[in-house]
């Protein structure tokens, strides 16, 4: 399958503004075609045992390191995850006392206000 530029975010922009349900094959396979991406390929990648396999022990791994949403990113011991936590984990990653990890390690709430103590809504909506 061939992904390149803004094309290979049409599926994740088609889901997260437009409501797109892309566990649908009709839905997904319109929004590749409308992208101009390889359908078929998508279909075929899909389907493939060994990319399942892949995605499955990727999927148990991000579990084991505390991820539980998207965008997660990992700085040290910290997870970090939301849209709204993402200048926090550059101020992480820089040394910045602004990301400084406030929860436990592994803590899928570590990096936010409060740390593991509490969860809060995210700019995108999410808890």
């Amino acid at each position: 399958m061939r992904v390149a530029g803004t094309r290979s975010c049409a599926p994740a922009c088609a889901a997260f503004t437009a409501g797109a349900d892309l566990t649908d094959a009709g839905a997904l396979r319109a929004v590749t075609v409308e992208a101009r991406l390889e359908a078929d390929g998508l279909a075929a990648g899909i389907a493939d045992l060994v990319v399942k396999a892949e995605l499955r022990a990727n999927t148990d791994r991000a579990l084991a390191l505390g991820v539980s949403g998207v965008p997660t990113v990992l700085v040290g011991g910290a997870v970090f995850w939301g849209d709204d936590r993402l200048e926090a984990a550059a101020a992480a990653l820089a040394g910045s006392e602004l990301g400084a990890d406030t929860g436990r390690p592994g803590d899928p709430t570590a990096g936010r206000p409060g740390g593991g103590a509490q969860r809060q809504r995210g700019a995108h909506g999410s808890w």
